[in-house]
């Protein structure tokens, strides 16, 4: 069994690895929304991001804890910006192993693009031009938001197109169209 440790009585809260799921298939793993179990949520200065943690426990047999159980101190790090993330444990009863990644930070593009996604790339557009903007980045690990973006005059005006929860605010741009960690919007110069 896998749970959290001081809610094994609930079982949204713990896993048994000796059921089956639902769907017939053995049960792979534990999954624990924010928040839930008692989960600790702090605010990092150092480095900056919000970090999530919990003590999940291995219990190896059905009834009561033994010396080949295992607990381990879970951190979860969103960071803000890119830095190591560390752990130092210490649990009452059962030893800790320190569990550590740095997952870095994706490397994101913008272009804009002649008449398609895969269109050549411009640099100068005439009026009336068909183009795409395409925003992508690289990683399996992070998702992707367009948001908050704005056109310039050249003049100091500016006009907000995607607003901050990634909604078109100006009615001559198409929506944006997700693929993986691509981003398009289509529109005319």
């Amino acid at each position: 069994k896998v749970f959290v440790k001081g809610h094994y009585s609930n079982p949204d809260c713990r896993v048994d690895y000796g059921k089956i799921a639902k769907d017939g298939n053995p049960v792979g793993g534990i999954k624990l929304s924010h928040g839930m179990c008692d989960m600790d949520r702090q605010r990092m200065i150092k480095p900056e991001g919000m970090q999530f943690s919990t003590i999940l426990v291995i219990s190896f047999h059905p009834l009561f804890i033994t010396s080949v159980d295992r607990a381990f101190h879970i951190k979860c790090m969103y960071k803000e910006i890119a830095r190591t993330v560390s752990s130092g444990l210490e649990v009452s009863i059962l030893p800790t192993q320190a569990i550590e990644y740095d997952f870095p930070m994706p490397v994101c593009t913008y272009t804009i693009r002649k008449d398609e996604i895969d269109g050549p790339v411009l640099k100068y557009a005439h009026v009336g031009d068909q183009i795409v903007h395409r925003w992508e980045c690289q990683s399996d690990v992070y998702g992707l938001l367009v948001h908050s973006c704005f056109v310039e005059d050249g003049q100091g005006e500016k006009e907000l197109i995607i607003d901050d929860k990634g909604s078109v605010s100006i009615h001559f741009l198409s929506l944006n169209s997700y693929e993986g960690m691509k981003a398009s919007r289509k529109g005319f110069f």
